[in-house]
């Protein structure tokens, strides 16, 4: 799966009742020669329901693919605790 493809499929799971999201590979780590993990952050104004959405959506994407994995939740305390990021996985070529 290309990062493209990655990003987009991370797009379609978040669900509608998050708005003004944000989806930026924020590191690659290599795996082998020719595949890498690219995490991903979905970042959007914090709410705890919002998250907890967005936290069931990423464990349901990692079961229908098996080339994600949900990869933590951190709250921006620089801000305010105004934006939260939930962290994604994903195996690319």
């Amino acid at each position: 799966m290309t990062e493209t493809d990655a990003e987009r499929l991370i797009r379609e799971s978040i669900p509608s009742s998050i708005k003004g999201e944000v989806v930026e590979v924020i590191k690659r780590n290599p795996i082998s020669r020719l595949e890498y993990e690219a995490l991903f952050a979905v970042i959007f104004k914090y709410d705890k329901t919002k998250t907890l959405e967005m936290v069931k959506a990423t464990k349901n994407l990692s079961i229908s693919n098996p080339d994600f994995e949900f990869s933590g939740s951190d709250v921006d305390d620089k801000y305010n605790l105004e934006n939260t990021a939930v962290f994604i996985s994903a195996k690319c070529k």
